[in-house]
């Protein structure tokens, strides 16, 4: 999968927030409660996005983030979505899913933005030390957010450039 650089925006000043991105007709297999978790037992500021076709789910996972203090903005596009992803101090991907790529994480990535991933499907393929954490259990979770500053968000974005540029997928 290729992803338009234009489509994102590159920052390296990043918001007090991680960002959790995903189908919410998935969101416990894409690692929801994993997030609200670590959300909420470490209190960093969440902010989930993300729809889906259902609304009693949405309904539910509203109250989900509200009750642990997680902002869900629903879903994102466009110029929204480039920011919120180029402002989060890193994406999170706890996904339970064998993903067969994960392009939120390479758009994290073209927004400079380090990814912290579950260890199913491609995740491993795609995140290496240089741009996040690939993690297998909650001690890695923990880990990775208190390793967070020592991820380059220009190390993102070259990694991204080099690697999942649409052009190079074309190619």
């Amino acid at each position: 999968n290729g992803v338009d650089p234009d489509a994102c925006i590159y920052s390296e000043d990043k918001h007090d927030y991680l960002m959790f991105m995903s189908s919410m007709d998935w969101e416990m297999q894409k690692g929801l409660d994993i997030a609200l978790s670590l959300a909420a037992r470490l209190r960093f500021k969440l902010v989930v996005a993300g729809t889906g076709n259902n609304y009693k789910r949405i309904v539910r996972i509203t109250t989900l983030c509200r009750q642990i203090g997680a902002y869900y903005v629903g879903d994102v596009r466009g110029k929204r979505k480039a920011e919120l992803l180029a402002g989060a101090k890193a994406f999170l991907f706890p996904t339970r899913v064998d993903e067969a790529f994960g392009l939120g994480m390479a758009e994290a990535l073209m927004s400079g933005t380090p990814v912290i991933c579950s260890n199913k499907g491609a995740c491993p393929e795609l995140i290496s030390p240089d741009v996040g954490f690939v993690c297998r259990d909650d001690r890695d979770y923990v880990a990775a957010l208190r390793n967070l500053p020592r991820i380059s968000p220009q190390a993102c974005r070259e990694k991204a450039m080099s690697e999942f540029h649409y052009q190079r997928m074309a190619r």
